[in-house]
Order: structure tokens, then sequence, then C-alpha cells
């Protein structure tokens, strides 16, 4: 039996400037490729630095509307100059295709901020 394709939408945040210590919650919608939403699917939420090792920031269950929210703090998670990027992924599994959604790029603006650790 062939795998579903599925879809991931990663919707912008109001505004790309993030203070350190705030909480970042992704927010999107995970459907198949003609639009029916997929229910209790476990979506990550990956950044493009090295930390932590595998990247992951967190992640959640859609609901059933396909809808998802993943919260984390925010942390520095790149020292150089604070630009991040994100995305959310779907591993795949017997009935859905893997997916990533499209990358969202933020700065997280340290003044006291936690640093991310390994």
């Amino acid at each position: 039996e062939e795998t579903e394709l599925s879809k991931i939408k990663l919707h912008k945040m109001r505004s790309s400037i993030i203070d350190w210590g705030q909480p970042l919650v992704f927010v999107g919608k995970f459907t198949t490729d003609s639009g029916k939403p997929i229910y209790n699917a476990t979506i990550v939420i990956k950044n493009d630095q090295n930390c932590p090792d595998n990247q992951i920031v967190g992640q959640g269950i859609t609901d059933k509307r396909g809808k998802f929210s993943v919260y984390t703090m925010s942390k520095i998670w790149n020292e150089k100059d604070n630009r991040v990027t994100f995305h959310a992924e779907f591993s795949g599994d017997e009935k859905y295709s893997a997916s990533v959604s499209e990358n969202r790029m933020y700065v997280i603006y340290p003044e006291h901020a936690q640093k991310c650790e390994n």
C-alpha cells in the first residue's frame, strides 16, 4: 500500500525579532497533499544550528484539524549573529510520507538569555 503524500505549513510569527527568554510558539498545519487534515501526527521543530545536537527544539501533536502548536523558550542558539532558521518536520509513517515545511528565519536578541547546551 502506498503512503499518501503529506505537507506541512509553518505559519510566520508576528515578528521576526524575538527577545531572549520569551516563549516561542510555532503554529502550523499538517495535511495530505490534497488538503485533508492529518490527525494525531508528531511534528518536530528543528533549527539550523548545531545546538541541540539533534536540532530539535520542540515537538507537538496535530489535532483533528491537522493544526499544531509547539512551545519552547527562546535561547541563544547562534552566538555569532543571533539568526536562527526553523522548520517543521514529520518523519513519515506507514500511512503518510515524510514532510518538511518551509524555513522561517528569526533573530533572537540575547541580553541575559539562556545559552543552548547539548
